[in-house]
């Protein structure tokens, strides 16, 4: 069976003031073409975080190219003036987010992308906008990915200072600004989808003699809480909150679920949890299940920024290392009031900008800066307070979790880890170490109780 699938697509022709050689000379420069001997090695080694690294370093600005036609000698056999040059680019780990889903996304992806002069002397460079190809494959995941290709696409263009067309500053809008966050699915998937958590925790607990059979929820601690000074700082905040059997408990944010796990397991609650990227709701409920806590715990995919809860739901929310992705943090903080009874409690463990120098990144929650949005730890607290809120208590942690993640760094790695399951975590957790030393970040302990209304 053959199958036609018409579909529109928006082809850019972006007018320059530049001259051919030298469009040419930075185009090349900020998207280098990669070495397929170097990267066929790394990929033959087997090591998928190795070769997310070498495709990390080797695309600064995202894209790589991968082939160059230059039709310049031929055109000019037979008279033609004008010049041209052609290239395949795009980003190796970025399509497997796609080609999992459809391996025909291939069709597309490298993207073709030319760069010509045209008979009055213009020079042109031409891409076809990457959401109107993928969005050919009817699937929300594709298109996803394929808005994502939209925003970096348009940082690529301002770094080359050439015009960002409309479209793609659409794009990054809407992925910025709907619901009044930017807790956009498109780039939320793309920081923290591998499509291989649950596969490589799996592997990692198998490695470690672990049962899966009678797993038991201590057996996850070490690779479960995806925050600073892991489940120490959420032990501390269980004590702060003082949280009972009979508690409600929303934790907003979940990632794999460990601090619900935690909670559920060692106060016997009920906890819901809620996060954004449906593979770690997956992964949660799994892991939910493996160690017989899937009764307690229910989990759902959902935006913090607008809880599909109904009002004075919870009579604790946790949110531990959410905001940081959240530009408008005062809809988390408003949700987080709204869903919860008067006199509930707020249980916070953040971090939040200092002083000093620019951030080197990746860092556990951003691999790029656009997706880190962080507040001064005083901004935040006024946030918190103006959504409805009183501080009981607010500690500057910072001095603790640098000890504590200096140690860690000192240490071999385990076979459990959060490295099992979290991309470049070494070089993530080594950023954030040396940014919370220096003073450059800063991490706070707050708890705060909901003002009856």
């Amino acid at each position: 069976m053959t199958k036609t699938i018409p579909h529109l697509v928006n082809r850019f022709v972006i007018d320059t003031d530049d001259t051919f050689d030298d469009l040419r000379q930075r185009f090349e420069s900020l998207v280098p073409t990669i070495d397929f001997a170097e990267l066929t090695v790394v990929i033959e080694s087997g090591d998928l975080s190795r070769v997310r690294q070498y495709t990390a370093e080797h695309a600064p600005n995202s894209f790589v190219n991968f082939w160059t036609f230059d039709p310049t000698p031929m055109m000019a056999l037979v008279g033609h003036r004008t010049r041209a040059i052609t290239y395949m680019v795009g980003n190796n780990v970025i399509a497997e987010t796609m080609f999992r889903h459809d391996p025909g996304v291939m069709l597309y992806a490298p993207l073709r992308t030319a760069i010509y002069e045209d008979n009055a002397g213009g020079v042109h460079l031409s891409i076809d906008q990457p959401s109107s190809r993928f969005a050919s494959f009817a699937d929300p995941r594709i298109t996803e990915v394929g808005s994502v290709l939209d925003t970096k696409l348009a940082a690529l263009l301002r770094l080359l200072g050439v015009p960002v067309p409309l479209e793609l500053e659409e794009t990054r809008r809407d992925l910025t600004h709907s619901k009044g966050a930017d807790m956009k699915d498109t780039q939320i998937h793309a920081q923290y989808s591998t499509g291989l958590s649950r596969q490589n925790i799996e592997q990692a607990l198998i490695a470690a003699g672990k049962d899966l059979d009678h797993l038991q929820p201590a057996d996850l601690g070490l690779l479960e809480d995806f925050h600073t000074m892991g489940r120490i700082a959420t032990s501390e905040l269980v004590d702060l909150v003082g949280i009972t059997s009979e508690h409600e408990v929303l934790d907003a944010g979940s990632g794999i679920g460990g601090t619900a796990r935690y909670i559920a397991d060692r106060c016997g609650c009920t906890v819901t949890a809620v996060d954004l990227t449906q593979e770690y709701c997956e992964t949660a409920c799994w892991l939910n299940r493996l160690v017989g806590l899937d009764k307690q715990i229910t989990v759902r995919r959902a935006d913090v920024t607008a809880l599909p809860f109904a009002d004075a739901t919870f009579q604790v929310v946790f949110s531990q290392h959410v905001q940081m992705n959240v530009a408008d943090k005062a809809s988390v903080y408003r949700e987080a009031r709204r869903v919860m009874v008067g006199g509930g409690r707020l249980a916070m463990w953040d971090i939040v900008s200092g002083e000093g120098g620019e951030l080197d990144f990746p860092l556990p929650w951003a691999d790029e800066p656009g997706l880190s949005h962080l507040a001064k730890s005083e901004r935040l607290r006024a946030t918190v307070e103006s959504s409805g809120f009183a501080i009981e208590h607010w500690n500057d942690r910072t001095e603790q979790a640098g000890a504590i993640m200096q140690t860690v760094l000192t240490l071999p790695p385990g076979l459990l880890g959060l490295h099992a399951f979290v991309p470049d975590f070494a070089e993530k957790a080594k950023n954030l170490t040396n940014a919370l030393t220096d003073g450059r970040l800063r991490v706070i302990q707050g708890v705060a109780e909901a003002i009856v209304r």
